[in-house]
């Protein structure tokens, strides 16, 4: 793309894994690149010409602890942890986030990207005797522990926590009569009364006969727009782009929320803590967390070469 198509902008990079391959190289081409959803904070660390649009991994996990022990007062948790940097920040952040507040982790478990089968895992977690389970992971884990711990009566007597990538297909197709009450972090929720996110939702759904706006549709769609808004305001050149990016200080993005890039060219985004409702068949928003204090992602860096 670089050398032959002599693209100026690149959008995504697609998951953590293969983003971190791919930024060093990008960046020492000096093209910008704006991540919709890799969440690992070594895909922008130390690549000048990389952007977030997503998250910092980290606080994911940060922000689920602190509403586990500030909101609903639970104590004792399990922690499954997606064996990729990825789902190691995730978990990374919940257990700073717990031991700051006083929680007691009672069970952690690391489980490869590509693991379907929890059942004995569930009969472990079980067997614990938490309030609840913060994981991190895909969308298929995830979906597969929830399923598989509503069948083994965990689920919903203990809380089940999970990470961005539960808005997917695999969650939305598979979870069935399970999931009901779970709680995830996202980097952005449709269930808004906003009108720009009202019209998105419509026209997607004329587009695509679908009503489920995935997280990596979603998150590359702001990502385009936001590369299309610094080309406006920085031209259509490598260098123009970068610069453009690094001074956006109020970018609306699906939510219908304003969010500013740091120095770290990570951004100081709010993250909805929606619910999964089985009635519904959809997550509908508990709360925006803006709290700069839990949604930024400076901090976690000390973690990371």
């Amino acid at each position: 793309m670089i050398q032959q198509d002599k693209v100026t902008a690149i959008v995504s990079g697609s998951l953590s894994l293969t983003t971190i391959a791919a930024a060093p190289i990008i960046s020492e081409a000096k093209v910008p690149m704006v991540l919709a959803y890799s969440n690992a904070v070594s895909a922008v660390k130390g690549n000048d010409y990389v952007f977030r649009w997503a998250s910092v991994a980290d606080t994911q996990g940060w922000i689920l602890a602190h509403h586990a022990i500030e909101e609903r007062k639970y104590k004792k948790f399990a922690l499954l942890m997606q064996d990729e940097e990825y789902g190691r920040g995730i978990i990374n952040g919940a257990e700073k986030g717990l031991a700051k507040l006083g929680g007691e982790v009672l069970y952690k478990k690391a489980f490869p990207p590509n693991e379907r089968e929890f059942r004995a895992i569930m009969t472990e977690i079980k067997n614990s005797n938490v309030d609840a389970v913060i994981m991190s992971g895909f969308g298929p884990p995830l979906t597969a522990v929830a399923r598989q711990g509503s069948e083994q009566g965990i689920f919903p007597k203990v809380q089940f926590y999970a990470s961005c990538a539960l808005n997917g297909f695999d969650w939305y197709h598979g979870i069935g009569e399970y999931g009901d009450g779970t709680i995830v972090a996202l980097e952005f929720i449709t269930a808004t009364d906003h009108p720009f996110t009202k019209e998105f939702k419509s026209e997607y759904a004329k587009e695509y006969n679908q009503t489920i706006i995935t997280h990596e549709a979603g998150l590359t769609y702001d990502s385009v727009r936001l590369v299309l808004d610094a080309m406006k305001r920085g031209g259509v050149d490598g260098d123009g782009i970068r610069n453009a990016l690094a001074e956006t200080k109020a970018f609306m993005n699906l939510s219908g929320v304003n969010v500013a890039y740091t120095e770290l060219r990570e951004p100081m985004l709010p993250i909805a803590l929606g619910v999964w409702d089985t009635k519904t068949k959809d997550l509908r928003l508990l709360k925006f967390v803006q709290d700069e204090s839990l949604i930024d992602p400076r901090p976690w860096y000390q973690y990371y070469k």
